[in-house]
């Protein structure tokens, strides 16, 4: 559970970095639109042309805005999610680590590990024998 915790993690770091090249890829070639939209208007002198192309700045300075709340907003529902999941991990590992430190659930382990005579599971055995020793000496 934790590995998959972690990978949502990741993968949401890695969309959060996407969103952010691509805003800054979209900024850049709107602000290069603005600037080339400003050339045009120093050169021309014709009322019709300036009128039409001071409408598109302002369209792509709408454009900017409106790239610029998309991305706060993508940006922080992906925040608030690792921001739960993080906590989510710190549950599940506080969890883990009472469950170790009880003796019952240790014992339990030991015996259902017993019960399905798996070799495989011989390493986990010696783990929770220990943590159950642990926890006598400790009491």
């Amino acid at each position: 559970m934790d590995t998959k915790l972690s990978n949502e993690i990741y993968r949401l770091d890695n969309i959060k970095d996407f969103y952010k090249q691509s805003y800054i890829s979209n900024l850049d070639y709107c602000e290069d639109k603005i600037d080339r939209i400003n050339n045009k208007l120093e050169n021309t002198s014709s009322s019709i042309k300036k009128e039409i192309l001071t409408a598109q700045r302002q369209q792509y300075q709408k454009e900017i805005e409106d790239l610029d709340k998309s991305l706060e907003k993508t940006l922080n529902e992906i925040e608030q999610k690792i921001e739960m999941l993080q906590n989510k991990r710190k549950e599940l590992e506080e969890e883990l680590q009472k469950e170790r430190e009880s003796f019952d659930f240790n014992i339990e382990k030991l015996r259902s590990a017993i019960d399905k005579k798996n070799i495989a599971e011989m390493f986990k055995m010696f783990e929770y024998t220990a943590n159950a020793l642990t926890i006598l000496r400790n009491e």
